[in-house]
């Protein structure tokens, strides 16, 4: 049934949710600290470049590069981890 279907869906989106939250904390938790803290400043609290650089005491250019590698290498393990 239609219900069945529904339930079944948001069953595993759920495990798939699970899974990505555990892949995106196994990342963050293998990265440097400075990269990991930059990481979280701009995408889970949302501070602007400007802010984190002042922040952390870089160089906007060098917060942009840190951020830009940071995600690169967040997507290259979520292809390995077939979540991507």
């Amino acid at each position: 049934t239609l219900s069945e279907c529904q339930s079944h869906y948001q069953c595993q989106k759920s495990i798939e949710d699970k899974e990505l939250v555990q892949a995106f904390n196994a990342f963050l938790g293998s990265q440097p600290a400075l990269e990991r803290n930059l990481f979280v400043a701009r995408y889970w609290y949302g501070l602007p470049i400007a802010e984190i650089s002042t922040k952390f005491g870089l160089k906007k250019n060098t917060a942009i590069s840190k951020l830009h590698r940071t995600r690169i290498r967040l997507l290259k393990y979520l292809e390995k981890e077939g979540l991507q």
